[in-house]
């Protein structure tokens, strides 16, 4: 399912500087509006290519391409986002009533790198399959409840699924599709430029918290011993105030790893370990898990990548930085990374198990200090007071829109 021009260039994982953007276009189409973030930067012409400039900042961007025929009308479109978590297949759903039915009929598009046609389409409405094809007219639907959409468009090797939230009690007032924002369970109304708008819902889904951290505990173990009790009952009592309940626990090292062909992703290049249920708390995160161990150690460029891997499935989220005193090969400055972290809506914790330098302090602003017991006791208590705060407002605003919504009092 191709339309009139594609992006052959798929901006995927973390870009800056110079990259060129090329397109692909039906024979019909003579001319291609490049524009970023809504403002167009050049009008293309055969070869269909050229060279943008991202800057040195990690900022997340929308590149659109348009493309028009010997008349000047347009013909197609096709988006990616730059900077956000980008896969190397994509899925779209579209929902229009039909006009017959007044029910809504969703129609799922997709995009591969290398394939035109899927192996297989499965779209599930609130979990259950309701079709397998590329347009489904949906069953009758009570208006002001939140419902699930989600697709599967399945190619070799590679899966692309897209959710879309859409309903709600300002179903009318609003686009159907939703994007979920970090909030408090107090915030309603948010401001993003122009546009005003009311959240459809205010959920409290489980928390991600992603931990980058050196690949070998010897140093936690070593400064923060704990005594094993008489049961697992005992031993779980000792490391109740390192528990974070409700929450998904990973660890993502600082070793990136060598990954050969054009369809890796900059999400790929740094070894994680497993998820851990909250409960296994803060301090078998840090003193009990190994990492593979390699020569160079990036730890902002593991950060970068953490923050928008916790972007995934609209979660409750943070990413804790554990500093060891260990160099840092990153690519990326950790001002970058942090101001990154800040447009994008991941809350950063940074803590030490060495003394805090001014210059770790320059590098990477507030450090909370964990080098005892009760210190890390104290810097899980404050994690887990901010993940318990956090909610998700799910907005009926575009991504890029979403990520700079602030809340604001509601219109009486």
């Amino acid at each position: 399912m191709l339309p009139e021009l594609v992006f052959v260039t798929r901006l995927l994982g973390l870009v800056t500087g110079q990259q060129q953007v090329a397109v692909q276009v039906d024979p019909s189409v003579k001319a291609v509006g490049i524009l970023i973030d809504g403002e167009r930067k050049a009008t293309l012409r055969a070869p269909w290519r050229l060279n943008v400039s991202f800057g040195g900042e990690l900022i997340p961007h929308e590149i659109t391409a348009i493309a028009y025929d010997e008349h000047g009308n347009e013909v197609g479109k096709d988006t990616q986002l730059v900077n956000l978590a980008r896969p190397a297949a994509e899925a779209a759903i579209a929902l229009v009533r039909d006009p017959d039915s007044g029910r809504l009929r969703a129609t799922v598009r997709w995009q591969h790198i290398a394939f035109e046609k899927p192996n297989k389409i499965e779209l599930r409405l609130d979990g259950k399959v309701i079709g397998k094809k590329a347009t489904t007219l949906l069953p009758a639907l009570e208006p002001y409840t939140l419902h699930m959409l989600h697709a599967d468009v399945k190619f070799d090797g590679f899966t692309a699924t897209k959710e879309m939230v859409f309903g709600g009690m300002y179903s009318e007032q609003m686009p159907a599709e939703l994007t979920g924002v970090i909030a408090t369970e107090h915030d309603q109304c948010f401001q993003s430029g122009d546009a005003r708008v009311r959240a459809a819902a205010i959920e409290n889904p489980q928390a991600t918290v992603i931990f980058v951290r050196d690949s070998s505990a010897a140093m936690a173990r070593s400064k923060l011993p704990m005594a094993t009790g008489a049961s697992r009952e005992a031993t779980n009592a000792l490391h109740k105030p390192f528990m974070l309940p409700n929450a998904s626990l990973r660890i993502f090292w600082p070793t990136s790893r060598q990954i050969e062909g054009d369809m890796a992703t900059t999400v790929n290049l740094f070894d994680r370990s497993e998820a851990f249920d909250g409960l296994f708390g803060t301090h078998r995160i840090l003193a009990n898990v190994g990492g593979p161990t390699r020569t160079d150690q990036r730890y902002a460029d593991a950060v970068s990548v953490a923050a928008v891997t916790a972007l995934v499935d609209a979660k409750r989220r943070a990413v804790v930085l554990v500093l060891n005193g260990e160099h840092d090969d990153s690519r990326h400055d950790s001002g970058v990374v942090r101001r990154y972290l800040e447009r994008i809506g991941v809350p950063l914790r940074v803590w030490s198990l060495v003394d805090i330098t001014p210059e770790m302090t320059a590098a990477w602003g507030k450090i909370t200090e964990i080098t005892s017991i009760p210190k890390l006791i104290t810097a899980t208590e404050e994690l887990r007071r901010m993940l318990e705060e956090q909610r998700i407002a799910w907005l009926p605003l575009e991504p890029l829109d979403a990520l700079k919504a602030k809340p604001v009092a509601c219109a009486r």
